[in-house]
């Protein structure tokens, strides 16, 4: 009951709250939100109830920054498409799509701090939609190859590694780790994005570990990203027999320096497991309440 009212009374507030700072903290808990539930057979019905916090707020904001306009506003414009684009806003997603094929051509420019969000709701729009070609993965792997801005590289192999194909998985932790086209520094952003964006790129991060770990050991243990690919490589799990098994591996196999990106990336594992056991019928009982069957 107490949650189901807090949920209202937040939804009735931001029908007339424009403040960025109030938009900016929301969407930092509602995308840890969608990472948690994800997974849950009542995210459709989560997905419309973002969608009908933030519509509108799009609708104000516009896709274009406006003369005069501040930097915040610019933020919360790509913070509030992100956010969509995590709903499966259609809207958002083919407008995106569109943004990247002609920047992809060389037809028009997309301001930096929108390119990685816009390059991410393109592919999201081209997994989903049954009748695209596929070709936007491939297209972005080109551009990081073609591209020597630092930049503008991060921004491709975080969207890279989003790709929810499973039959990616392993070509883009081959790429990223072995294939010497991803300079050291750089490996975190394809990783991160892998591990984060679904369970099946959690777990194919951490069976490639487990598979190629006398090769990873040896190539980067010494090395200042050690920690961070032990980390990364276990930080998509979902369930406590996960952390479980990640625990029981590295018995026999001391992570070193990575040790306490380990326990901090287990801590994460179970306390999110545990929270997901404790709302997961409260929150599919407000949403069919809130959003009944059509």
């Amino acid at each position: 009951m107490i949650f189901c009212m807090c949920v209202n009374l937040l939804y009735f507030c931001l029908m007339v709250v424009i403040e960025y700072a109030v938009w900016q903290e929301l969407s930092e808990n509602i995308g840890n939100l969608v990472s948690l539930y994800r997974s849950e057979t009542f995210f459709p019905k989560f997905q419309e109830f973002v969608r009908g916090m933030y519509s509108k707020q799009m609708e104000l904001l516009g896709w274009t920054a406006q003369p005069g306009e501040n930097q915040r506003t610019g933020t919360l414009r790509g913070t509030i498409i992100s956010i969509l684009t995590s709903a499966g806003d259609q809207a958002v997603l083919e407008t995106s799509s569109q943004w990247f094929a002609a920047y992809a051509k060389g037809e028009r420019e997309i301001p930096g701090d929108l390119r990685r969000i816009v390059f991410k709701a393109a592919l999201r729009f081209d997994e989903l939609n049954p009748d695209s070609d596929g070709s936007t993965f491939d297209t972005l792997k080109q551009l990081y190859e073609q591209s020597s801005f630092p930049e503008d590289q991060r921004n491709y192999l975080a969207v890279i590694g989003s790709v929810k194909d499973m039959k990616k998985h392993r070509e883009i932790l081959d790429y990223t780790l072995f294939s010497g086209s991803v300079r050291l520094q750089d490996i975190v952003f394809p990783l991160n994005a892998l591990s984060s964006s679904s369970d099946e790129g959690g777990r194919a991060c951490w069976a490639y570990f487990k598979d190629n770990y006398t090769k990873i050991q040896e190539t980067f243990e010494d090395g200042r990203m050690w920690a961070a690919v032990v980390g990364l490589s276990c930080k998509g799990l979902r369930t406590l027999a996960e952390a479980d098994e990640v625990e029981s591996f590295f018995e026999s196999k001391p992570p070193g320096s990575a040790k306490r990106r380990l326990v901090q990336a287990l801590e994460n594992i179970r306390t999110r497991a545990l929270r997901l056991s404790r709302d997961r019928n409260a929150v599919a009982a407000f949403l069919s309440e809130s959003l009944p069957l059509k």
